[in-house]
């Protein structure tokens, strides 16, 4: 201390001003530092306490609207049979379906990062046929036919939760983007040996950019509605279980949606 106080006296304006400057620099950067750690702390806990508060309210919410479609599938499959049947209870059954599948595709969006899902041997061809009488109230309420050609006994190895998701969303775009008493060809066949080739053609409005197509809440019509994910999502899942995907689509004449899946040995 002593020998700072003989520096300073011997030292001249100039350095004593420097020496001023240095300091209050360093002093600045270092209030800089402290206010910055402060507030990213601040940040980061309040944006923790935000994704924790949104984590709650999707699974809450997904669990309610769960609850609330299973019970209107239920009465309306009792309307059904009661009921002599109408171009309004169609058109609920259709909607419905609708709203069931935007849930799942949400649902899976929200857990496929966080849930494994596991693979089993599936027998494609039952399946898929399952899912085309689903969709046959869907595609009523918009006249269209759907005509399938389903080669049976093709056997593959994937998750029953996203081969619905393939399919559902595939099929779900042909019928929305159709026009008016249009039709959906859907074909399951053998391709070779060890594959299968499940296909999809629509004779609608096309594609005008097959390029955004895959993209994450890219809407090829908004007027349609939805929420721009199910193709993400398909996009996804046939990356993880070594699917090809192809599509051929022109405007105002349709879309082709191709898949390739690698068939398993077949029981006799």
């Amino acid at each position: 201390m002593k020998g700072f106080i003989i520096w300073w006296c011997n030292c001249n304006s100039i350095t004593r001003r420097l020496f001023f400057k240095y300091h209050a620099f360093f002093i600045v950067l270092f209030l800089i530092y402290v206010m910055s750690h402060i507030f990213y702390q601040f940040e980061y806990l309040s944006l923790r306490k935000t994704q924790q508060y949104m984590n709650d309210f999707f699974n809450d919410s997904m669990h309610e609207l769960k609850t609330s479609l299973g019970v209107i599938n239920i009465n309306v499959e009792l309307l059904s049979h009661y009921s002599a049947p109408s171009k309004h209870l169609q058109r609920i059954k259709a909607a419905t379906k609708q709203m069931q599948m935007t849930y799942e595709d949400v649902e899976y969006y929200i857990k496929n990062k966080k849930v494994t899902y596991n693979k089993e041997v599936i027998n494609l061809s039952e399946y898929l046929s399952l899912r085309i009488a689903f969709f046959e109230d869907i595609a009523l309420s918009k006249s269209i036919t759907l005509v399938a050609n389903v080669t049976p006994k093709m056997m593959i190895y994937m998750s029953k939760v996203e081969l619905q998701r393939i399919i559902d969303n595939t099929l779900s775009n042909a019928i929305k983007y159709s026009f008016y008493q249009g039709k959906v060809e859907i074909s399951l066949v053998q391709k070779d040996e060890t594959h299968c080739v499940f296909s999809v053609q629509d004779y609608g409005q096309g594609i005008k950019d097959l390029y955004k197509v895959f993209q994450r809440f890219e809407r090829e019509d908004s007027v349609q509605g939805g929420f721009g994910l199910g193709l993400n999502i398909v996009h996804n899942i046939c990356n993880k279980n070594d699917i090809d995907i192809e599509i051929e689509s022109y405007e105002n004449r349709g879309s082709r949606f191709t898949y390739i899946f690698i068939e398993i040995k077949r029981n006799c």
